[in-house]
């Protein structure tokens, strides 16, 4: 079998894969940084390069290496803490043409949001020590709820995401 087969590896973001995490040659799987699996939230392949993600990857590989076969319904989130400052990011945080950024923040109490939405579905998230807000963005995002008419709240910091769902 040859592993460096053109089938597998469509770009240098990795070796592609389906929502499973199956590769176009059989019996071949991928997970974790090597992945550029299928993302069924956004429909397009994604890249994750963390050890978190490459931990959840790797074991629903196995389980659907068993035949126990089930999609990654992971959405992309990564956070890091350094010096006091959290960052994270959630969904696809990526302006491209068609998405619009909402920002907000709070100067004196050193919080920022950066909201990325395309046709009034809010597509990603940045955050910065803003971390109770997770949930509640990941699920928006993931049951694509459509913000047209809330969206002029969410570049006001005091509005509460949690009213959305």
């Amino acid at each position: 079998m040859d592993f460096l087969d053109p089938n597998i590896i469509k770009d240098a973001r990795g070796i592609q894969t389906n929502e499973y995490l199956e590769t176009s040659v059989a019996d071949v799987w991928a997970a974790g940084d090597i992945a550029n699996y299928f993302d069924i939230f956004f429909q397009t392949h994604q890249a994750l390069g963390d050890w978190a993600n490459a931990f959840m990857q790797g074991v629903l590989t196995g389980g659907n290496m068993t035949g126990n076969k089930n999609p990654l319904l992971s959405l992309f989130n990564y956070s890091i803490t350094n010096l006091g400052i959290q960052i994270s990011f959630i969904g696809n945080t990526a302006l491209q043409e068609g998405t619009e950024a909402i920002s907000r923040g709070d100067l004196g109490q050193k919080k920022y949001e950066r909201f990325f939405m395309k046709n009034d579905i809010l597509q990603g998230a940045i955050m910065i020590n803003v971390f109770a807000d997770r949930a509640v963005i990941t699920e928006l995002i993931q049951e694509k709820i459509n913000l047209s008419e809330k969206k002029s709240s969410l570049s006001d910091m005091s509005f509460s995401l949690q009213t959305l769902i």
